[in-house]
């Protein structure tokens, strides 16, 4: 059953079928043409994705929830019992005859909270690593400008830079993730680069008072003979005369 309830699952073995029942009135009921004796079948915890191992062959059938599309996956020989991982990482195969098990591995999830910062010419860009893996460590990243695939990578890390951008021109910047399996969906956010504005700052002097033409501090250099020379430091403060 999907974990909405929506949904029964049922393995026909000799009809290489699976029926997918509606768990509403009127109770539809939709054949899918699957393997060789399907025989048991599995569903990932968000239920976007049904396992049917097609035990008179060496594939187990992926059925995608959303269309009823079915892609084959190659195992060992009579697939038997299969079962998805909680987090819906990976999905764990019997195979009767070889005395195998098989782990089926994905492309992880897209990254999230995909940033970008504008610059002159360039954006940084900057992400969260998804919290689904695909079953496999993430081997790297890629940020990719359109229009003119202007992009930056990293192995590890969860931000770069792209250069050589046009200052006013709005770009649409994808983040994906890869493993050794495949590529991710984009995570796409839009930035304009543009250069920096300075604001220049002005200051304003203001002088009152006795302080008038009065600075602190005096220094007076007096030459005297012989080309000797006497320098003279004090304090001083000019008072105002009535």
């Amino acid at each position: 059953m999907s974990p909405d309830g929506l949904s029964v699952w049922v393995t026909n073995l000799n009809s290489g079928t699976v029926s997918r029942i509606s768990t509403t009135a009127p109770y539809a009921v939709t054949s899918i043409t699957v393997g060789l004796d399907p025989l048991f079948v599995a569903v990932s915890p968000d239920g976007l994705s049904v396992w049917v191992t097609n035990y008179g062959g060496t594939t187990v059938s992926r059925i995608d929830t959303s269309n009823n599309a079915v892609t084959p996956i190659t195992v060992g020989s009579n697939p038997y019992g299969v079962a998805v991982s909680p987090d819906g990482s990976s999905v764990w195969v019997t195979n009767y005859i070889d005395g195998t098990v098989s782990r089926i591995i994905f492309p992880p999830q897209p990254p999230s909270n995909v940033t970008a910062t504008p610059g002159d010419a360039k954006s940084t860009i900057s992400w969260a690593a998804p919290t689904n893996t695909g079953g496999s460590p993430i081997t790297g990243y890629t940020a990719t400008a359109s229009p003119g695939g202007k992009s930056c990578t990293t192995t590890t890390a969860t931000s770069c830079t792209i250069s050589g951008l046009a200052n006013g021109t709005t770009y649409d910047v994808s983040v994906t993730a890869s493993n050794a399996v495949g590529t991710s969906e984009p995570s796409v956010v839009a930035v304009t680069p543009a250069v920096p504005v300075v604001t220049a700052a002005t200051a304003k002097l203001a002088a009152t008072g006795s302080d008038l033409f009065s600075p602190s501090w005096l220094v007076v250099a007096l030459f005297g003979l012989g080309g000797g020379a006497l320098l003279v430091s004090r304090r001083r403060k000019i008072q105002s005369q009535s």
